[in-house]
């Protein structure tokens, strides 16, 4: 997809500069899931190559250009009709030609591996309660504004959902 957008730039570089950016991005996905009575094993890999040009009427900037990838593995098995076990790990890195992070200011956003545990209950037809359990190490996709503090390389946390269908 090519685009050609006017936008303010200062999210991007901390100053203000109003211009036009041009990109050509593609993603990639290939996907496969098997299912065996109770158990599901399924996996994915995705890749986004980005190139872009930022430009306005007196200065054009460098050529941004990155390809991003990563993958899963995942598994779950049902027990009951009421309770699944299920797990995943995750790769992901922000620019395939540097997973180590030698090219950026903070080395763990470069990269991030997640592996997650999760509870999943079927209450009934309609709702369904489910909890994960996550140790990541990497932060490539922790938000910095939510980060004021920064975030060991290393990290846990937890996640409790309710599902409604209707």
């Amino acid at each position: 997809m090519q685009s050609t957008v006017d936008t303010p730039m200062d999210a991007y570089f901390g100053f203000s500069f109003s211009g036009n950016t041009e990109s050509e991005n593609t993603f990639y996905t290939a996907s496969i899931e098997y299912t065996w009575e109770n158990l599901v094993v399924a996996a994915e890999y995705q890749r986004y190559e980005t190139d872009s040009i930022v430009s306005n009427s007196s200065v054009t900037l460098p050529e941004l250009s990155t390809t991003s990838e990563g993958y899963y593995l995942s598994a779950s098995y049902r027990f009951t009709d009421l309770f699944s076990l299920g797990a995943y790990y995750s790769v992901f890195y922000a620019d395939k030609n540097d997973r180590d992070g030698d090219d950026l200011a903070v080395r763990s956003d470069a990269w991030e591996k997640d592996f997650a545990l999760s509870l999943r209950f079927d209450i009934n037809e309609y709702m369904i309660f489910k909890i994960e359990g996550h140790m990541v190490d990497g932060t490539a996709r922790v938000i910095r504004a939510d980060d004021n503090a920064g975030t060991d390389e290393d990290f846990t946390y937890g996640v409790a959902k309710v599902t409604f269908s209707f």
